[in-house]
């Protein structure tokens, strides 16, 4: 070997360590998003299973049990099995990453064991999707292929990760990735998540008995009057699943080949088909929802336009001295792990008011638009038909709902665009403060009031999120040493690394929605020997003591998940919960409880939820033996080897260091020169880093702003996608008077409202789409196209106050597709929520 040759080796292997971090880093990023994820939507869809549930007790069936369980047992138990397989598996590996330290969950060993189960889990998300979401033979056929093209692909690349050795297993970790990756991951994740939900409850809802001829309860309702239509939807739906999937393990292998890009635009084709195939009946909406993309663009040029035609002296009071749209720096650093300041006078994290706000207006939208207590199912007694049922048993709680819910949406709404200003965060910190503060109890209030149908369960909700409370104080009281707390104001990079485990809790606040509209439905009458009144839970007369069990862990999740991400807000608390483990303990609860609640919705005997615990409690302790087996193996080669013979003194990293001893041994000769050349290298290549500097920021900079907006535009997209296929009032169940079945009850009595309301939501749902797939195109071109400086200057010319550079052309583009997707939410809110029930006002 060459001097020369060997300097640039010492100097590549630095690299590579440096990008197999940055791997491990992301890798484990990744792993926590989608195994949280993954849990949110199979937690769901074991308490509102496909097929739907009985509405009534009769003829041996109890009302609220699962309608396929009857009619097609095999496909329900498939279901079953795989929905409740990937639920663990995704469970197990978000508690080894919260459980283990740091120094293990970097280890590639440890994060290639959790990236083989996670696998695994997204096979059986796979099959339990072609189990449920399939209704006749073609669906049948068609959701089988992805799931087989998936499977065979997960199939191979479990194979190479558990073939190769350890050396081969590190080396793989050490390959640089492709920064589009981030991306990519993010957007799978979030676009397999929501098409499997669709996929297992479509648009139209399902046939709730087999009276009418032809007809077999728990078939897709639209199969009957809008076959056509129905089978094009399922088939973008699955090919915008299948697509997602096959995303996944590409990014987990950190392949160099971009097939991750290609798969990630036929997957975001296939949800915009989907949805605008499914979100209505109509060919003229039909058209609307081909064409939102396109039919936005007006609206976000005029947005534009008025943007630049603005006072200089208006735009400087909300964005800053030169007008520009911009990211506090703060949460960028956050997004990527990094530290962030820990000032005592700045007491909230931008960033994750912005992941919490965008949280909770997901939650209260779709609470809104399916309020708790279930629709009256047809004008008897003097009730009009689809109205709530809790507007007529108890106005006074639904009102109040309805107000808390409206509130924190809109506390929301207002905090997350204060937020995305630096000059807005550092000057109306108490804003913020309050902003937040409203939204939590609005969601508490919320919660509260809608879950119950007394006042002392109702105090008995409030008083779980106060016990939750004081436990975390009275332990960082009494668990925490004096110099841990004086120590709280410094920067602690442990506490910095470990704080992308906290992300995961917020997947816990799916409980929300659960809790409003618990598994098995609503009765919709009343009994006659009293046991129950209409708007009651339907598991609460059939199995009182599952749904008992169900409601008071549902509702712990809930409290605990959202005191916790109120307090991660502020650097010094989530600190001082860190470093004492009381926000570990709590996630941990959180997480257990979501499984024992999981237990008690979705089975109806006791064998089954029993088979769940032990299966649950036996895919963990499988992967502990694995971990202890394989750390017992390395201890042993480790204490091999130091009995051998010593090794050559050599400046190399430990790890790479038995890979050059012979290296090392035939240049010992030269060791004098040696020095001086490689410190004559090392020179050059750090002139050469310093060179590089600038550049690698920028692009850092960008990348972290366009991970954010990525995010936005995901959780935008999921929310109005499934309510445009989740109407509100729902569907028609029957063809009677006149009615066809599937078609939404809202377009049928209320057409003006309707209209408004799938005008907005599909607006919202467009603009999301756009901020989550336009915003990287277009960054990807202009990085195509080097803009250099006679193009700026043309740009210039037409927008001068704004665009001076590439990061600015970028960030002037967001900002119309996000405040047009605020104001859609908003009014599709409005419509939907309200639509003629005497509260137009809410």
């Amino acid at each position: 070997m060459s001097l020369q040759s060997g300097g640039r080796s010492a100097s590549a292997r630095k690299e590579a360590a440096k990008a197999g971090n940055k791997f491990v880093l992301f890798l484990r990023e990744c792993l926590l998003l989608l195994a949280m994820q993954v849990v949110t939507v199979t937690y769901v869809a074991g308490l509102t299973p496909p097929g739907g549930v009985w509405p009534e007790t009769k003829d041996g069936r109890l009302i609220g049990n699962p309608i396929l369980s009857v009619t097609e047992n095999v496909r329900y138990i498939v279901f079953s099995c795989g929905n409740a397989a990937a639920l663990v598996a995704s469970a197990a590996v978000a508690l080894l990453l919260l459980c283990f330290g740091e120094k293990t969950s970097q280890l590639p060993r440890f994060c290639n064991l959790l990236r083989k189960v996670m696998l695994k889990g997204t096979v059986a998300l796979a099959v339990a999707y072609a189990a449920g979401a399939t209704g006749n033979k073609l669906t049948t056929i068609f959701a089988s292929v992805p799931v087989a093209l998936f499977y065979l692909l997960a199939v191979i690349y479990t194979a190479r990760w558990a073939l190769v050795n350890e050396e081969e297993e590190e080396e793989d970790f050490l390959v640089d990735r492709d920064p589009g990756m981030a991306r990519s991951m993010l957007t799978a994740i979030f676009v397999a998540t929501m098409t499997y939900t669709v996929g297992l409850t479509p648009p139209g809802g399902f046939w709730q008995d087999t009276q009418q001829q032809g007809r077999r309860a728990g078939d897709p309702a639209l199969l009957a009057h809008h076959r056509v239509r129905f089978e094009l939807f399922f088939v973008a739906n699955s090919s915008a699943f299948g697509f997602s999937l096959l995303t996944i393990p590409l990014v987990l292998t950190n392949s160099s080949v971009p097939a991750h890009h290609f798969c990630i635009l036929m997957a975001q084709l296939g949800l915009f088909v989907a949805y605008a195939l499914g979100s209505n009946v109509d060919k003229s909406w039909t058209i609307y929802g081909f064409l939102s993309g396109y039919a936005i663009a007006p609206m976000l040029w005029l947005i534009r336009v008025i943007w630049n035609i603005l006072p200089h002296e208006f735009l400087k009071q909300p964005f800053g001295e030169t007008g520009k749209f911009s990211v506090p720096t703060s949460f960028t650093r956050a997004i990527q792990g990094g530290p962030v300041s820990s000032s005592p006078k700045v007491g909230i994290d931008p960033f994750f008011i912005l992941l919490f706000t965008t949280l909770s207006t997901s939650m209260t939208y779709q609470a809104g638009l399916n309020p708790p207590g279930g629709l009256w199912p047809d004008a008897r007694d003097g009730h009009k038909a689809f109205d709530p049922i809790l507007l007529a048993r108890q106005p006074g709680r639904y009102m109040a709902f309805t107000y808390f819910n409206t509130l924190a949406l809109v506390a929301s709404l207002v905090a997350m665009v204060m937020a995305l200003t630096e000059t807005c965060q550092k000057q109306k910190s108490r804003i913020l403060d309050a902003l937040l503060i409203l939204d939590m109890m609005g969601l508490i209030g919320a919660y509260a009031t809608g879950c119950c149908r007394d006042l002392t369960t109702s105090l008995y909700v409030v008083s779980l999120g106060g016990a939750v409370v004081a436990y975390v104080v009275f332990h960082m009281a009494f668990f925490m040493s004096r110099s841990q707390l004086e120590d709280l104001i410094q920067e602690d990079e442990m506490v910095e690394r470990h704080r992308d485990l906290m992300l995961g809790i917020l997947g816990a606040s799916l409980t929300y929605q659960t809790g409003l509209n618990p598994p098995g439905g609503f009765t919709t009458s009343d009994d006659v020997f009293g046991r129950h009144l209409a708007g009651d839970p339907a598991l609460l007369s059939t199995y009182p003591t599952r749904y008992t069990a169900f409601f008071y862990l549902n509702a712990i999740c809930f409290m605990a998940s959202l005191f916790l991400n109120i307090l991660f807000v502020n650097p010094l608390l989530y600190r001082a919960g860190i470093r004492c483990r009381a926000l570990f303990i709590c996630m941990l609860a959180v997480l257990l409880s979501l499984m024992g609640a999981y237990t008690a919705g979705s089975y109806r005997n006791l064998v089954s939820s029993i088979g769940f615990i032990a299966f649950s409690v036996a895919v963990f302790v499988f992967i502990i033996v694995i971990l202890w087996r394989r750390r017992i193996i390395q201890e042993a080669l480790i204490r091999s080897t130091r009995a051998g013979p010593e090794p050559s003194n050599t400046t190399q990293p430990a790890d790479h260091q038995s890979a050059h001893d012979d290296d090392d041994d035939d240049d010992d000769d030269d060791d004098d020169d040696d020095d001086d050349d490689d410190d004559d290298d090392d020179d050059d290549d750090d002139d050469d880093d310093d060179a590089d500097d600038d550049d690698d920021d920028d692009d850092d900079e960008m990348d972290k702003r366009l991970m954010y907006t990525v995010t936005i535009g995901c959780v935008g997209t999921t929310v109005t996608y499934l309510a445009g296929f989740a109407p509100p009032r729902g569907f028609w169940s029957d063809d009677s008077n006149s009615h066809a079945a599937g078609n939404p009850v809202l377009r049928d009595t209320l057409a003006h409202w309707y209209r408004v309301f799938f005008f907005f939501n599909t607006t919202a749902f467009a603009a999301s789409t756009s901020i989550m797939s336009i915003l990287p195109l277009l960054y990807t071109l202009l990085n195509f196209l080097k803009i250099q400086d006679p193009l700026q200057k043309i740009i210039q010319k037409f927008t001068p106050s704004l665009l001076v550079s590439k990061s600015d052309i970028i960030l002037t583009f967001l900002k119309a597709p996000t405040s047009l997707h605020a104001l859609g939410i908003l009014v599709a809110y409005a419509t939907g929520s309200t639509s003629g029930w005497n509260n137009k006002w809410g």
